[in-house]
């Protein structure tokens, strides 16, 4: 009984940082939203875990430690962070901004950014071309990782 208790928290903390989200979706030169709520005033954006992409310390912006590949990108809602509403405006997509960017703040939020051509000639092209390769649903992986963790809690509760 012990071990299935361990087993159901370890699976439950897994589901910390999981976001179901729809990708949010903007164009090579255009602009995209990233959204992050929070009560704290502390909250650090990173890309893929990694990258400095703007703190806001006790409310106000900050960009000392900011990577140089977003310098000039960002534009923070800054009237918003008193209502706690920390989202950042990213500036300027390029390809290599595609991925994922966490919010780390009371809750860790994160966001996933696809960017995409602005051409719909060079993309209805590509699909194409995939689309006889790659026929059916695609997958989600944010789905089957939370999938999996309740589907196991479920087993060991009924076994």
């Amino acid at each position: 009984m012990i071990f299935r208790c361990c087993v159901v928290l370890l699976h439950l903390l897994t589901l910390n940082e999981v976001s179901l989200q729809e990708p949010v979706v903007g164009y090579i030169g255009g602009s995209a939203v990233l959204s992050c709520s929070s009560k704290e005033t502390t909250v650090l954006w990173r890309y893929n875990d990694s990258l400095n992409v703007y703190d806001i310390i006790d409310g106000e912006g900050n960009v000392k430690h900011q990577h140089l590949a977003y310098k000039d990108r960002i534009e923070p809602f800054r009237d918003n962070f008193k209502e706690g509403n920390f989202s950042l405006k990213l500036n300027n997509l390029q390809n290599n901004d595609t991925g994922k960017f966490v919010c780390y703040a009371s809750e860790i939020q994160s966001v996933e950014l696809l960017v995409k051509e602005k051409n719909n000639q060079v993309e209805e092209k590509n699909n194409q071309r995939e689309g006889t390769r790659n026929q059916g649903a695609q997958s989600r992986p944010e789905k089957i990782l939370t999938a999996v963790p309740l589907l196991s809690v479920f087993l060991l509760l009924c076994i």
